[in-house]
């Protein structure tokens, strides 16, 4: 039963168009996929969706009121809270900065909350994804595999090269670009074969971007291209736990494509 719902979420994700999200919603869908139904899967997957929610909102700006967004947030923040700040969960149970983590946490929404309240809108989209690069932390204690220590990295380098992209800081825009297509390298490395050509097709989407932010100084045009990369960082990562999860599936598709 678990293996054909892993089998469904990485169907969904790599069929699935990414959403110009500001968390990483899939990441912490593949982070807790191995025990979905717990309460701490459910409820750190809760504050993602709202976390993503929020930080979609901000940025497309298409209305002047965001608290009843910000306010999904805070409600399940404080459910997380409430069930786990003292008192961690059997998955991180060894996590030694668990305290600090929430209450950074904590600390990082109410910032927020004051931005938005102060009507500066793309600062507290900037906090949001800020954020949602530090939901990976809480999973340090979990047991990733090198592969999703990748995820996680991949991510966060991701989040960073939107955020100053949309912040027209073409220094750090191109260091991140840089930090992601290694990332890249090493995602090609585990691969199936079946995603060679995904990787390759990214890989020129890469140097495409390189290319314009070089030549570029409005850097925030670009940001529906690497809203695209990122869509395709998921499908790539998609395709890395299929071939972890369902190696005989790989296979047998290999075998269909000669």
């Amino acid at each position: 039963m678990k293996k054909i719902m892993l089998l469904f979420l990485a169907i969904y994700i790599i069929l699935t168009p990414a959403l110009l999200q500001a968390c990483d919603e899939t990441l912490v869908m593949l982070l807790t996929a191995k025990n979905p139904n717990s309460e701490f899967s459910k409820s750190i997957r809760k504050v993602a969706t709202y976390l993503s929610n929020l930080g979609a909102a901000l940025k497309a700006g298409l209305k002047k009121d965001f608290t009843s967004d910000l306010q999904f947030v805070m409600d399940s923040w404080m459910e997380f809270t409430t069930r786990y700040m003292t008192n961690p969960p059997e998955e991180a149970r060894n996590d030694k900065h668990w305290a600090d983590k929430t209450r950074k946490t904590s600390e990082t929404i109410g910032e927020i909350r004051k931005l938005i309240l102060a009507g500066e809108r793309m600062q507290a989209h900037d906090r949001v994804l800020e954020l949602s690069n530090s939901i990976g932390k809480f999973f340090e204690a979990v047991g990733t595999t090198p592969e999703k220590k990748l995820f996680l990295q991949s991510s966060t380098n991701l989040n960073f090269l939107q955020q100053k992209v949309l912040a027209a800081d073409k220094a750090l825009a191109m260091v991140y670009l840089a930090s992601v297509t290694a990332d890249l390298a090493e995602y090609k490395k585990i691969i199936p074969e079946v995603a060679a050509s995904s990787a390759a097709d990214l890989e020129t989407k890469l140097h495409q971007l390189n290319v314009k932010m070089a030549s570029e100084n409005h850097l925030e045009f670009l940001d529906p291209e690497v809203s695209e990369i990122r869509t395709r960082f998921d499908e790539l990562r998609s395709h890395i736990l299929m071939k972890e999860w369902f190696p005989e599936t790989v296979e047998s598709q290999k075998e269909e494509d000669k």
